[in-house]
């Protein structure tokens, strides 16, 4: 999805990483049993654009992230 998104000059980013994933998770933190709900959802969660004066942008940014997520659902 970022990379089909950037494709079309609309900067995402990853928006999400698991605590236990972070330079002071691994180094001073620990964790009991599977953290695979956190694991997974940082892989699909996906911060989209957002600056000031976006509002001139928003109908085009909206309809080309809907566009993708039903080209990608599709497959």
């Amino acid at each position: 999805f970022i990379k089909l998104m950037n494709k079309e000059n609309i900067m995402c980013a990853s928006h999400y990483i698991p605590l236990h994933n972070t330079k002071g998770g691994i180094k001073f933190g620990r964790k009991c049993g599977t953290v695979n709900i956190s694991e997974s959802f940082s892989k699909r969660i996906v911060r989209l654009p957002l600056w000031h004066g976006i509002i001139n942008n928003i109908e085009e940014i909206s309809d080309k992230t809907i566009s993708i997520i039903s080209k990608i659902s599709k497959n």
